[in-house]
């Protein structure tokens, strides 16, 4: 069994608020509103609290839903970064919700990485594209296949209890991108493939934390895995939400048992 790999210490903070709520920080208004929400820091904040994390050697996380709240954050970090040089700490943006593709080209620049809530898709898609943003804004929520194409290792996360921890639901609507309520797809160019929405949630956000010695069974990994009725890496994306896990081992040692 190998010995547990210490993680580097993480800032997190957040620039906005939530979509659904109307409080994440937009380019153009909210259907029926006229303002986008608003930023929870002032540039100068932004930029002080980034430098502060950066300072003491810190991974920096930065929560930007809206478009706004990316843009945001990368012109801090396009401006701050350089100074520190390659230091491999694989910033990241948390959420990442919704991106003009720029931003996602800008991101893979300057060593930054997302993490989409991707059933945001999932539970709150239709809603985005009927009474919050409209159907083109909507269509730019957790863009899996562009960040691919940006040349970005996204993950995926639940943010729970915001959505269910369920990572193969999170996979599943990757691929499918449909909506819960009425079970449309939300933007079909943006689907991943099934290879891409699993490294996702395996290795990528393995790489994303700094645990390169797990995310796969690989000679020479921490024997970290689950025990599954089904492979997704085998079956149909549809089917992958339903796929129940028997028992899951840390370090090769079992840790849950059903």
């Amino acid at each position: 069994m190998l010995p547990a790999r210490a993680l580097p210490v993480s800032r997190r903070y957040a620039s906005d608020g939530s979509n659904q709520g109307r409080s994440g920080y937009f380019l153009q208004p909210y259907l029926g509103e006229d303002n986008g929400g608003k930023a929870d820091y002032t540039p100068e904040g932004l930029r002080a609290a980034t430098k502060a994390g950066l300072d003491d050697g810190w991974q920096v996380l930065i929560h930007t839903n809206g478009d706004a709240a990316v843009e945001f954050a990368l012109e801090a970090l396009e401006e701050i970064l350089p100074a520190y040089g390659d230091q491999d700490l694989r910033h990241r943006l948390e959420h990442c919700s919704f991106t003009m593709d720029d931003q996602l080209t800008r991101m893979a620049a300057i060593g930054v990485s997302p993490t989409f809530l991707m059933n945001h898709l999932y539970y709150w898609g239709a809603a985005f594209r009927d009474t919050i943003l409209g159907p083109k804004r909507a269509g730019r929520l957790d863009r899996v296949a562009s960040a691919y194409a940006a040349g970005l290792r996204p993950s995926l996360h639940s943010d729970y209890n915001v959505t269910a921890v369920h990572p193969l639901l999170s996979a599943r609507t990757a691929v499918l991108r449909r909506t819960k309520a009425d079970n449309q797809v939300l933007n079909a160019s943006e689907c991943a493939s099934p290879g891409q929405a699993l490294a996702a949630i395996t290795t990528n956000a393995a790489w994303q934390i700094h645990a390169d010695d797990r995310g796969s069974l690989e000679v020479g990994k921490a024997a970290d895995f689950g025990i599954a009725d089904g492979n997704p890496w085998a079956s149909d994306p549809e089917g992958w939400a339903d796929i129940a896990f028997q028992a899951t081992y840390v370090g090769g040692e079992i840790a849950w048992q059903k």
